[in-house]
């Protein structure tokens, strides 16, 4: 019997544990830990045990995973490591937005809050993705993205990382930019975040904040 995840779900391993995302019922799922070892070792060598059994029952009954015909490939979400933040600094510095960058901030936001109302957390990922460029065509956003963190204030992701985040990414993607978001979580206690990283730069947090979770949707 071979499975494949279900559509719309995603799922990382941080600190033994294996998480899933499943963007469409906005839901996390954790695979108990007593399961976890043998769910691991039957991806890793295709082991088949009776705790791989249960664990891929259990998720199939949740509705996480679904059996196919043909063996499909199943592994946890990937990006690059972050290595640097954005050049507090350099941000600092700069004088405050023109009108124009303002009004396209602004616009963002109204965007993004508009479509989390109307369509969820599913609707706003799949606008995310239809809106991402084929290709960078700037070659840094950089500047983009300072511009918008002026707009927003140093704080902007406190409390509100999601609408920050995908705000920016609509703002980046309209720029030019192929940024992506991502959102990472930590099991043991269980927390939940949502940043923007282009390449290996973090553009409105922290690298060693974002360190701390494990990616496991990267739109």
């Amino acid at each position: 019997m071979a499975w494949q995840l279900a559509p719309n779900v995603t799922f990382c391993i941080t600190s033994g544990t294996v998480l899933f995302l499943d963007v469409g019922r906005d839901r996390y799922f954790a695979l108990p830990d007593a399961l976890s070892p043998a769910f691991l070792t039957w991806l890793e060598t295709a082991e088949v045990s009776d705790a791989s059994e249960k664990a891929m029952a259990l998720l199939r009954d949740a509705d996480i995973v679904r059996t196919v015909a043909q063996a499909a490939n199943l592994g946890p979400a990937r990006i690059a490591v972050p290595g640097r933040t954005l050049d507090e600094a350099t941000r600092a510095s700069l004088r405050a937005p023109s009108l124009a960058v303002w009004s396209r901030a602004r616009a963002s936001y109204c965007r993004t809050r508009r479509n989390l109302r109307r369509s969820g957390l599913s609707g706003l990922i799949a606008t995310a993705r239809a809106s991402r460029p084929v290709g960078n065509i700037v070659p840094h956003p950089a500047v983009a993205a300072r511009e918008f963190q002026r707009v927003r204030g140093p704080r902007a992701l406190e409390g509100d990382c999601l609408v920050s985040s995908f705000a920016m990414l609509d703002f980046l993607h309209r720029q030019g930019s192929d940024a992506r978001a991502v959102f990472g979580v930590m099991a043991k206690p269980f927390r939940a975040h949502c940043w923007v990283q282009s390449e290996t730069e973090i553009l409105n947090d922290d690298v060693d904040h974002v360190r701390i979770f494990t990616p496991i949707l990267v739109i």
